[in-house]
């Protein structure tokens, strides 16, 4: 008798007792471990056998032995949930401070600039991270069977930091449930996207803003979208060479969201050739108004660096590499319009012979070369390389490349031949370039 009322005893006070509600206490956004398997204790126990039993729970969850720890609350009779809610917490604790180590500070984060897929830690530590994650499931697996996903739920909903605590885990179960949904979509397409595959990711982002909006707030929503969207995450990769300010980067935000919404590349992929024709005449016209509003946003020096990462984000990146004076990128847009409206001008000039026009091309060619060494010094122009400046080689060629002064886009004219574009090698300029 005194053996049953024990195991009842240490049943009790193994899900009661303030030592195992201290482990159980991290799991703040999971449900509760039910307690309906404890069995009734005896009214007639008396308090000896309560601090035995209460001396034998404390030493069981004291253990550092997890096989021990899960064997001895089976045979305590504890439920397997709850046995797992037990031992995953011990298991954290005894990782806890391997991953604390590694997660960098969130304030020293820079999240305007990096993906906000990642974890803001370095190649190092994301290895070292991802190496002590199979060592848990592996762990897991040994001990209960399976590994448990979520085991530590906080280095997932990191990113979300900004965020109310209550409304992180929320938050990645809605992404985790919609990427599985998209997913589903990509392969039962089989590799070949149709236009009802498209409607299908259409209407399920739409489904998915409705459930960001039913629990988030409107400033909460616009945090997410600086940090989420398709929009934020393309500026992330277009603006790399340009490294934006926080400022700068909300500054752009919704213009470039708004463009976006309004010209769908997904939706522009379904429209008739006719049509789209005049469509993109009219999409061209608005990343140059874009560019305007952006250039406004920023200030005129600022807005040349965004405009010229968006078509040639190498001269951008080369600027901070190679630690440049800021007023470099203009200086070089000027260099650059300037020699393109001469190399026009000789192609176009009728008093000129063929043979003429391309011998005063290689001129300013060797011109401009010389100008751009002084500008940019000769380490950095050898390091950059012949494909940087396209439009100076191609003048040896006989092709002259003018720029857009509000785009930046090129367009080429060969002598003797008529206007192309964009000239070769050119970059394909991004939604504000």
């Amino acid at each position: 008798m005194m053996k049953i009322t024990m195991s009842r005893l240490l049943t009790a006070l193994l899900v009661s007792s303030l030592a195992a509600n201290a482990y159980l206490g991290w799991r703040r956004f999971s449900s509760p471990p039910s307690v309906s398997v404890v069995p009734a204790l005896p009214a007639t126990t008396s308090p000896e056998a309560i601090r035995a039993a209460e001396t034998a729970a404390l030493g069981i969850l004291k253990t550092e032995d997890l096989t021990a720890l899960r064997d001895q609350l089976r045979a305590a009779g504890l439920d397997d949930a709850l046995v797992r809610e037990i031992v995953t917490a011990k298991l954290r604790e005894k990782y806890e401070a391997s991953f604390k180590a590694l997660r960098p500070d969130p304030a020293s984060v820079a999240w305007w600039r990096t993906s906000p897929y990642g974890t803001g830690q370095t190649p190092e530590q994301s290895a070292e991270a991802r190496r002590l994650e199979q060592q848990i499931r592996g762990e897991m697996r040994q001990l209960l069977g399976s590994d448990t996903p979520m085991l530590f739920s906080e280095e997932y909903t990191a990113r979300y930091n900004f965020l109310p605590a209550n409304k992180r885990q929320l938050i990645l179960q809605i992404e985790n449930d919609f990427n599985q949904l998209r997913s589903d979509i990509l392969r039962d397409a089989m590799g070949t996207t149709l236009p009802g595959d498209r409607e299908k990711r259409r209407l399920l982002d739409q489904e998915k803003r409705r459930d960001l909006a039913a629990v988030l707030t409107a400033d909460e929503v616009l945090e997410y979208d600086l940090r989420f969207s398709n929009t934020a995450v393309q500026m992330r990769w277009q603006l790399l060479a340009m490294q934006p300010t926080e400022a700068e980067f909300r500054a752009i935000f919704p213009l470039r969201q708004a463009f976006d919404e309004k010209w769908r590349t997904d939706l522009l992929m379904d429209m008739d050739p006719t049509q789209l024709s005049a469509l993109n005449r009219e999409r061209s016209e608005a990343r140059k108004l874009l560019s305007r509003e952006i250039v406004a946003a920023i200030g005129p020096e600022r807005g040349q660096t965004y405009v010229l990462s968006q078509n040639d984000p190498t001269m951008v990146a080369a600027v901070s590499r190679f630690n440049l004076p800021p007023e470099t990128t203009g200086s070089f847009l000027q260099l650059r319009a300037s020699i393109g409206q001469r190399g026009m001008a000789v192609v176009d000039n009728p008093a000129l012979s063929n043979d003429q026009k391309r011998a005063e091309l290689k001129n300013l060619a060797q011109e401009a070369r010389g100008k751009i060494e002084t500008l940019l010094g000769a380490p950095v122009v050898q390091a950059l390389g012949n494909q940087t400046f396209l439009w100076v080689t191609s003048l040896d060629q006989g092709v002259a490349t003018s720029y857009d002064p509000v785009t930046q886009q090129p367009q080429s004219r060969s002598i003797g031949g008529p206007p192309r574009a964009p000239s070769p090698g050119a970059p394909t300029p991004g939604p504000g370039g």
